[in-house]
């Protein structure tokens, strides 16, 4: 474990990069061997898209598409999908949400969990069987927050909910798929006196804990 301060979590969603480039913003992206995504904010008229593109190796793109429900949709994270597809996770005024695209820049599913404004993905995976998992803190009901994990299915339904028990305000701040693909281990950071801890934890597919 090791302490960092209030300071760093509230600082830019880890993995994020922010660079201008005329009319977009890049906000999150993703690599893996040779699929690169990006995540930009496009700004046309009054309403806010999200533009989610694959690249080339060449700089150019090999799709674009848009997504917006007029709801403030921010990017947060992008997790790559075994099949070449991309997963993103974000927040708006009414709830995190996740959407899934094809390798070929098709939608196949979009969802939304906690309908709160608190509500903060950190991180996205996806594993072979086509279930997407999503890391996010949201609103405890005590006046702090919490780390839950979201488990949805190749359709996109909502297979599993995990709530990570910590008596003190605690954080999301990443998931990662083992590489044997049968559990996600979980990265949180908990408030302990003034300073915060990072803790590690991990689940299988069914949202079991098993580093107990």
């Amino acid at each position: 474990m090791r302490l960092l301060l209030a300071a760093a979590l509230l600082a830019a969603p880890a993995a994020a990069e922010h660079r201008h480039d005329g009319e977009a913003e890049t906000v999150v992206s993703a690599a893996k061997g040779a699929f690169v995504f990006t995540a930009q904010h496009a700004h046309a008229g009054a309403g806010v898209q999200l533009i989610v593109r694959r690249l080339s190796p060449d700089g150019g793109e090999y799709w674009r598409d848009a997504y917006g429900r007029n709801q403030g949709e921010e990017a947060a994270a992008l997790g790559i999908a075994a099949d070449g597809g991309v997963v993103l996770a974000g927040a708006r005024r009414r709830g995190c949400f996740a959407v899934r695209w094809d390798a070929q820049g098709r939608v196949r599913w979009e969802a939304t969990t906690d309908a709160s404004a608190q509500c903060r993905p950190a991180a996205v995976v996806s594993d072979a069987a086509g279930s997407s998992y999503m890391l996010a803190t949201v609103a405890d009901g005590r006046g702090g927050f919490e780390p839950v994990v979201v488990a949805f299915d190749a359709r996109g339904d909502q297979r599993w909910r995990f709530r990570y028990p910590a008596p003190d305000t605690a954080y999301a701040r990443d998931l990662i798929l083992d590489p044997r693909g049968d559990r996600v281990h979980g990265f949180v950071l908990r408030r302990v006196g003034s300073e915060f801890v990072e803790e590690f934890y991990s689940l299988d597919h069914d949202g079991r804990r098993l580093d107990r």
